[in-house]
């Protein structure tokens, strides 16, 4: 256990300091040792995807979910956002539908998830929503002119 928690360490920051060939082989050092957990190649289909390498992305991560029966929301939406950059839509949107119903993502999982609704058509960002809302809220809430001037007796 403390090998692995080692490894993790320094394959997490090889990855967050930018040097994924180190950050790729800690990993898949990681995923030989703890076979059973899908964070390893959850890990290393990220990279693949980071390089534009979209294709291994999708390959590590089907060969992956075949080992969880219940599927594996993390590694689907690794799946969908390499499908998504391989131009593959439908198989991005099934993927995503997956994630989605399995639920339990990380935080960083829920930006690209959110993320990846928008490019596959799902919804909108955030903020492109969130500013028509507020100013429809706003008019609902806020006084006509007539509402707000003294009224003159007759």
């Amino acid at each position: 256990a403390a090998k692995i928690s080692e490894l993790q360490s320094a394959a997490k920051l090889a990855w967050k300091e930018g040097r994924n060939q180190e950050a790729k082989e800690f990993f898949s050092k990681l995923q030989r040792l703890d076979v059973d957990s899908a964070s390893w190649p959850t890990a290393l289909a990220r990279i693949h995807v980071a390089e534009k390498k979209p294709e291994e992305a999708v390959k590590l991560s089907t060969d992956s979910l075949g080992r969880f029966t219940t599927g594996h929301a993390e590694l689907h939406l690794v799946r969908a956002m390499a499908h998504h950059a391989m131009g593959n839509d439908q198989e991005a949107r099934d993927d995503y539908h997956h994630a989605k119903r399995l639920g339990g993502l990380c935080e960083e999982s829920q930006h690209d998830f959110e993320e990846l609704k928008v490019k596959l058509g799902f919804g909108y960002p955030k903020a492109k929503v969130a500013a028509p809302m507020a100013a429809e809220a706003a008019k609902k809430v806020a006084p006509s002119p007539r509402q707000t001037q003294p009224t003159q007796p007759t």
